[in-house]
């Protein structure tokens, strides 16, 4: 029930089909974030591992951004726990909020970057500066956005769990946190 934050950029080839960003390699195991075929981001989190019960971004607007995602452009996607609020912000500005109290399932399992966990719904584009944080909440309002890579003090912290900086490699990048 912890504050985190999950965020990074991201740029589309296109946006007529479902890009998983982040997912577990089943359905319903804790956290997972696309871009919807409508072009909107999508947040899915489940607290029982059998639904979508916190977050379903495909079906309801819980969890479902408004703004739309432009392909071939450079994007930075937030999504934030604080307390009971979570957000999600997309290129500084808030997009959505929601307030829950549900635990997310701790899921120990393997986490797919670019893909969803039935293999399916590839990302099309490219992923970069993927972090993931533990313990901090790092935007509830809106914020200027990053404009370089995160190294350093002020971006890789004791709360950085993951860090990928991609730099358009496309199979394998080390963990920098």
């Amino acid at each position: 029930a912890g504050n985190f934050t999950l965020d990074c950029w991201f740029r589309l080839s296109n946006n007529v089909v479902f890009h998983a960003i982040w997912a577990a390699t089943a359905d319903f195991n804790g956290i997972s974030l696309a871009v919807m075929p409508d072009a909107k981001m999508g947040v899915f989190a489940s607290s029982n591992g059998s639904s979508w019960d916190i977050f379903c971004g495909d079906v309801t607007n819980t969890g479902r951004g408004s703004t739309t995602v432009t392909p071939n452009v450079w994007h930075h996607y937030a999504f934030v726990r604080s307390g009971n609020t979570w957000y999600g912000f997309l290129d500084g500005v808030q997009d959505w909020t929601a307030t829950s109290s549900a635990t997310v399932i701790d899921y120990n399992g393997i986490r797919q970057i670019g893909r969803w966990g039935n293999g399916v719904n590839f990302f099309t584009g490219y992923i970069d500066e993927f972090r993931f944080s533990k313990g901090i909440a790092r935007w509830t309002a809106p914020f200027a956005l990053p404009t370089a890579q995160y190294n350093g003090t002020l971006s890789v912290d004791s709360y950085t769990k993951l860090l990928l900086h991609m730099n358009g490699i496309t199979t394998a990048f080390p963990d920098s946190s």
